[in-house]
This record gives structure tokens, C-alpha cells and sequence, in this order.
């Protein structure tokens, strides 16, 4: 007998949702928090950081809305590309801008969002590429009566039990 399996496009659980949304939402919102400081510098700058704020708080209110594998593909996608341009930044520097292949200084914002998106890239995965989990058979339903009284299984023929129903 097969084991019935679920459909691929069942839901991952509450706790990879949300996590996985609140773990994106963060980093939107050191993002957003960090623009104004980075249009000063140079305006493609802040309209990068306002654009990766907003991809990221969409992403996250779509995975708590209409979670998708495609979704998390796209986040998970767009993630490493953000970890890769703050790497790059740091250790070769930008190549455009006012001061382009100069490193940039490492920051409390900048690890805080850092680590949340390198956190997330897990979840990501987790919830792009699990497997249906075959469904566990259903329990029996229970009895529509019940026994008022026990007595020892040893002896289960002694003494029937009474029966509330």
C-alpha cells in the first residue's frame, strides 16, 4: 500500500514562514534606515538602497501572503546578490561612484543586516526545495462511549466495565 503524499503546493509551516519573513523584513528596514545617509554620498546609491528595501518588504509580506517556490528562489536569488555586493564593497570596493574601488567601512548596521540575510538563505532553501512529507494515517475517531471504570488487564473478562454514553 502507498503512503498518500501531500501536494507540492501545500504551505511550509507557520515557523519557516515567519521566520523567513521577519529575517527579510530586517534587513529592509536597516536598509530603508541607512538611504538617506547613502543619497548624500550619491543619489544611484540611495535609490539602490531605497529599491532593495522595498524588494525585501515586499518579499516578506508575499511569503506570509502567498508563499511560493518561486518566491523563495527570487528571494534567496536576491539575497546572495546583496551578500555579494556588501562583500565586494568591503574588501575591493565599488567600481562606480564618487570613490569607486575604495573599501568601505564595516559597520554595526551593515554586519547586523548582513547576518540576518545570510540566516534567512537557509530558510530560503528549506522552504524552496523540501519534499512533501508523506500524510500519517488518520487517527481513529474515538469511541462515542466511554468506560466509567478500569480494571486490571489481567483479568480483562472479571469484571466488564460500565458504559456512559
Amino acid at each position: 500500500m502507498e503512503t498518500p503524499v501531500r501536494p507540492t503546493s501545500q504551505r511550509p509551516g507557520p515557523a519557516l514562514l515567519f521566520g523567513a519573513a521577519l529575517l527579510t523584513a530586517g534587513p529592509a528596514a536597516i536598509h530603508f534606515a541607512v538611504a538617506p545617509m547613502h543619497f548624500q554620498e550619491y543619489v544611484p546609491f540611495g535609490l539602490f538602497f531605497v529599491a532593495a528595501g522595498a524588494l525585501q518588504l515586499a518579499a516578506a509580506a508575499a511569503m506570509l501572503a502567498r508563499p511560493s517556490r518561486r518566491l523563495f528562489l527570487a528571494a534567496g536569488a536576491g539575497t546572495l546578490g546583496i551578500v555579494a555586493l556588501y562583500l565586494l564593497s568591503r574588501t575591493a570596493g565599488v567600481p562606480a561612484g564618487p570613490h569607486p574601488d575604495r573599501p568601505e567601512m564595516v559597520g554595526f548596521a551593515d554586519i547586523a543586516c548582513t547576518t540576518m540575510e545570510l540566516v534567512s538563505l537557509p530558510l530560503f532553501a528549506v522552504a524552496a526545495f523540501r519534499r512533501p512529507r508523506p500524510m500519517s494515517a488518520p487517527a481513529p475517531p474515538a469511541p462515542a462511549c466511554r468506560s466509567r471504570t478500569t480494571w486490571p488487564r489481567s483479568s480483562p473478562a472479571s469484571r466488564p466495565p460500565a458504559w456512559t454514553c
